[in-house]
């Protein structure tokens, strides 16, 4: 009997002690809600941006290695074939809203990274609606 007691005793101490230790925890932040809407916000962002391109490749014979090309310069020493990139673009276009969208162009070969197009367009027409509804 006095066995089943302290067996009773001890586990009305751990039920307590489980208990009061649980109720005195503060709530933490929802820490996946922030990080879910922080996402949430990045790929709003990312929806506007979109990303295109494309590569044109030419390959060149020779009759015999180390010959002068027509186009692309000389072929070197012991080579009579090669591949270039002829055309390689890539363009990135950003539209922030209905009245703005940024575009960036860029050229890219085995000879160097060039800016082909840079410009931002906005319509003229909804822009003034928009600056006349706008109070400064």
């Amino acid at each position: 009997m006095k066995k089943t007691n302290k067996l009773h005793l001890l586990v009305l101490l751990l039920s307590f002690v489980f208990v009061t230790s649980y109720a005195q925890d503060e709530p933490k932040p929802d820490t996946l809600t922030k990080t879910i809407e922080q996402l949430q916000s990045d790929l709003s962002l990312l929806k506007n941006l979109k990303i295109s391109g494309y590569i044109q490749f030419q390959g060149q014979f020779a009759d015999s290695s180390g010959i002068a090309s027509y186009a692309g310069g000389n072929f070197p020493a012991h080579t009579d074939k090669r591949f270039q990139v002829r055309r390689g673009r890539l363009k990135f276009a950003y539209s922030a809203n209905a009245w703005s969208q940024f575009v960036a162009q860029f050229d890219i070969t085995e000879n160097g990274f060039k800016t082909k197009d840079a410009y931002a367009n906005l319509p003229i027409p909804l822009f003034i609606t928009y600056l006349n509804r706008r109070r400064f």
